[in-house]
């Protein structure tokens, strides 16, 4: 890892977690960096996350991905990881919901 990743990723712990806005407006660098943190302990998940960088997935996009869209190619998540994914948008999209109730 660069100096500048490794600062962005010591940057990012100390961040809380996000608000949605905050979170939509990830490019895709920083959403591979923010899930490495927040999923530290889940290193083998680190690939794919990197896969989602790759393929140009921001905050805003991440919020659309589906079972469907992560399981298939070019990602090939494996169940542990979907899992993983699957409670964070959850998660989000209800920070979303009481943002407007």
């Amino acid at each position: 890892m660069s100096t500048m990743g490794l600062l962005m990723y010591q940057t990012m712990e100390e961040i809380a977690f996000p608000s949605v806005q905050e979170f939509k407006a990830f490019n895709p660098s920083k959403l591979c960096l923010f899930l490495k943190n927040k999923f530290k302990d889940e290193i083998e998940t680190f690939h794919y996350f990197e896969i989602l960088e790759q393929e140009k997935v921001s905050g805003k996009s991440f919020m659309l991905l589906t079972r469907e869209h992560i399981q298939g190619p070019p990602y090939d998540f494996p169940l542990g990881s979907i899992l993983l994914i699957e409670e964070l948008i959850r998660k989000l999209k209800s920070q979303e919901e009481s943002k407007y109730s």
